[in-house]
Protein backbone atom coordinates (compact mmCIF):
# COMPACT_ATOMS: atom_id res chain seq x y z
CA UNK A 1 0.00 0.00 0.00
CA UNK A 2 1.57 3.37 -0.90
CA UNK A 3 1.51 6.28 1.39
CA UNK A 4 -1.00 8.35 -0.40
CA UNK A 5 -3.61 5.20 0.22
CA UNK A 6 -3.12 5.51 3.76
CA UNK A 7 -3.01 9.29 4.74
CA UNK A 8 -6.40 11.66 3.94
CA UNK A 9 -6.29 15.39 4.59
CA UNK A 10 -8.41 17.12 7.50
CA UNK A 11 -9.79 19.78 5.82
CA UNK A 12 -10.64 20.44 1.69
CA UNK A 13 -7.62 22.37 1.68
CA UNK A 14 -5.52 19.85 2.99
CA UNK A 15 -6.48 17.15 0.54
CA UNK A 16 -6.23 19.68 -2.23
CA UNK A 17 -2.00 19.96 -0.99
CA UNK A 18 -1.84 15.94 -0.52
CA UNK A 19 -3.90 15.94 -4.21
CA UNK A 20 -1.16 18.16 -5.92
CA UNK A 21 1.64 16.64 -4.17
CA UNK A 22 1.21 12.95 -4.76
CA UNK A 23 0.33 13.69 -8.68
CA UNK A 24 3.83 14.67 -8.88
CA UNK A 25 5.19 11.20 -7.54
CA UNK A 26 4.90 8.04 -10.06
CA UNK A 27 7.22 6.24 -7.55
CA UNK A 28 7.29 6.44 -3.57
CA UNK A 29 10.81 6.92 -2.69
CA UNK A 30 10.31 7.67 1.22
CA UNK A 31 12.82 8.09 3.58
CA UNK A 32 12.24 7.98 7.26
CA UNK A 33 13.99 9.47 10.03
CA UNK A 34 13.00 8.42 13.42
CA UNK A 35 13.51 10.93 16.02
CA UNK A 36 13.93 13.47 14.03
CA UNK A 37 12.97 16.28 16.67
CA UNK A 38 13.96 19.48 14.57
CA UNK A 39 16.19 18.04 12.17
CA UNK A 40 15.83 18.76 8.90
CA UNK A 41 20.06 17.23 7.56
CA UNK A 42 18.37 14.25 6.28
CA UNK A 43 17.20 16.07 3.65
CA UNK A 44 20.38 17.94 2.38
CA UNK A 45 22.37 15.44 2.99
CA UNK A 46 19.99 12.80 0.17
CA UNK A 47 18.88 15.86 -2.31
CA UNK A 48 19.69 15.29 -5.74
CA UNK A 49 21.93 18.28 -5.70
CA UNK A 50 24.04 16.81 -2.91
CA UNK A 51 24.10 13.37 -4.60
CA UNK A 52 26.25 15.35 -7.92
CA UNK A 53 28.85 16.31 -5.71
CA UNK A 54 30.21 12.31 -5.61
CA UNK A 55 31.59 10.31 -8.05
CA UNK A 56 30.08 7.80 -7.45
CA UNK A 57 27.56 8.69 -5.59
CA UNK A 58 27.02 8.08 -2.20
CA UNK A 59 23.53 5.90 -2.02
CA UNK A 60 23.15 3.61 -4.26
CA UNK A 61 19.50 4.71 -4.93
CA UNK A 62 17.50 7.80 -6.42
CA UNK A 63 17.21 10.62 -3.95
CA UNK A 64 13.89 10.32 -1.77
CA UNK A 65 10.92 12.50 -3.05
CA UNK A 66 8.98 11.96 0.08
CA UNK A 67 10.12 12.54 3.52
CA UNK A 68 8.67 10.75 6.36
CA UNK A 69 9.92 12.31 10.13
CA UNK A 70 8.24 10.90 13.30
CA UNK A 71 9.08 12.20 17.13
CA UNK A 72 6.48 11.51 20.00
CA UNK A 73 7.84 14.77 21.98
CA UNK A 74 5.61 17.52 21.20
CA UNK A 75 8.84 20.36 22.72
CA UNK A 76 10.82 18.89 20.30
CA UNK A 77 8.79 19.31 17.46
CA UNK A 78 8.82 23.37 16.41
CA UNK A 79 6.12 23.98 13.53
CA UNK A 80 5.03 27.24 14.58
CA UNK A 81 7.59 29.79 12.48
CA UNK A 82 8.03 29.95 9.22
CA UNK A 83 12.44 30.05 9.87
CA UNK A 84 12.59 26.38 10.60
CA UNK A 85 16.06 26.39 11.04
CA UNK A 86 19.40 28.89 9.61
CA UNK A 87 22.74 28.56 10.26
CA UNK A 88 23.64 31.23 8.01
CA UNK A 89 24.78 28.26 5.46
CA UNK A 90 21.14 26.50 5.21
CA UNK A 91 17.66 27.74 5.71
CA UNK A 92 14.23 25.86 6.16
CA UNK A 93 11.60 27.44 5.40
CA UNK A 94 8.04 26.07 6.15
CA UNK A 95 5.33 27.11 3.47
CA UNK A 96 2.59 24.94 4.15
CA UNK A 97 1.22 22.99 6.62
CA UNK A 98 -1.39 20.72 6.64
CA UNK A 99 -3.37 18.92 9.29
CA UNK A 100 -3.73 14.51 7.61
CA UNK A 101 -4.83 11.54 9.52
CA UNK A 102 -4.88 7.64 8.30
CA UNK A 103 -7.64 6.84 6.58
CA UNK A 104 -10.50 5.89 8.90
CA UNK A 105 -10.95 2.11 6.93
CA UNK A 106 -6.82 1.94 7.88
CA UNK A 107 -6.63 -0.80 10.29
CA UNK A 108 -4.17 0.53 12.85
CA UNK A 109 -3.64 1.41 16.78
CA UNK A 110 -2.29 4.71 17.87
CA UNK A 111 -0.31 4.04 21.13
CA UNK A 112 2.21 5.36 23.15
CA UNK A 113 4.45 2.19 24.93
CA UNK A 114 6.26 2.92 28.07
CA UNK A 115 8.69 0.51 27.06
CA UNK A 116 9.71 2.70 23.92
CA UNK A 117 9.07 6.32 25.47
CA UNK A 118 10.28 8.23 28.23
CA UNK A 119 8.25 10.91 28.08
CA UNK A 120 4.60 9.70 28.24
CA UNK A 121 3.01 12.90 29.06
CA UNK A 122 4.45 14.62 26.17
CA UNK A 123 2.74 12.66 23.62
CA UNK A 124 -0.22 13.85 21.68
CA UNK A 125 -3.13 11.56 23.25
CA UNK A 126 -4.34 11.25 19.21
CA UNK A 127 -2.23 10.42 16.06
CA UNK A 128 -1.62 13.73 15.02
CA UNK A 129 0.27 13.70 11.06
CA UNK A 130 1.09 17.15 9.15
CA UNK A 131 1.88 17.03 6.16
CA UNK A 132 4.53 19.93 5.50
CA UNK A 133 6.00 21.74 2.49
CA UNK A 134 9.49 23.13 3.18
CA UNK A 135 11.56 25.31 0.97
CA UNK A 136 15.30 24.25 1.94
CA UNK A 137 17.78 27.34 0.81
CA UNK A 138 21.64 25.80 0.98
CA UNK A 139 24.87 28.37 0.08
CA UNK A 140 26.48 25.22 -1.43
CA UNK A 141 23.39 22.93 -2.92
CA UNK A 142 21.11 25.55 -3.85
CA UNK A 143 17.12 25.51 -3.49
CA UNK A 144 15.02 22.30 -2.67
CA UNK A 145 11.73 21.96 -2.49
CA UNK A 146 10.64 18.91 -0.46
CA UNK A 147 7.00 17.39 0.63
CA UNK A 148 7.54 15.83 4.11
CA UNK A 149 5.40 14.67 6.52
CA UNK A 150 5.60 15.01 10.24
CA UNK A 151 4.15 11.74 12.52
CA UNK A 152 3.72 13.23 16.16
CA UNK A 153 4.08 9.15 16.68
CA UNK A 154 6.17 7.00 18.66
CA UNK A 155 8.62 5.52 16.40
CA UNK A 156 8.07 1.65 16.95
CA UNK A 157 4.31 2.15 16.79
CA UNK A 158 4.63 4.28 14.03
CA UNK A 159 6.55 1.47 12.11
CA UNK A 160 4.40 -1.72 12.87
CA UNK A 161 0.73 -0.52 13.02
CA UNK A 162 1.25 1.70 9.90
CA UNK A 163 4.06 1.00 7.86
CA UNK A 164 4.20 -2.42 8.49
CA UNK A 165 1.00 -3.61 8.53
CA UNK A 166 0.13 -1.98 5.78
CA UNK A 167 2.43 -3.68 3.93
CA UNK A 168 3.90 0.05 3.25
CA UNK A 169 7.31 -0.26 2.22
CA UNK A 170 9.56 2.18 3.53
CA UNK A 171 12.68 1.83 1.73
CA UNK A 172 15.38 3.97 3.32
CA UNK A 173 15.71 5.07 7.30
CA UNK A 174 18.02 8.01 8.45
CA UNK A 175 19.65 8.00 11.90
CA UNK A 176 21.61 11.24 12.35
CA UNK A 177 19.80 12.40 15.24
CA UNK A 178 21.46 9.93 18.06
CA UNK A 179 19.49 11.24 21.08
CA UNK A 180 16.43 9.39 20.38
Amino acid sequence: MKLQEILIGNTPKAQTALNAFFDGIDEERILWYPSSASDYRDIVETSAPRQLLFEPPLYDMEAPNIFCHSDYFKKHIRLKNDVLFDDQKTVVRLLEKHSVSIRPEIDFIYKIDPKNAAFIDEAPVKPTIYFLKLKVESVVLGEINVGLFYFLFENYNLLEQVFLKNDHYCPAISRINLTG
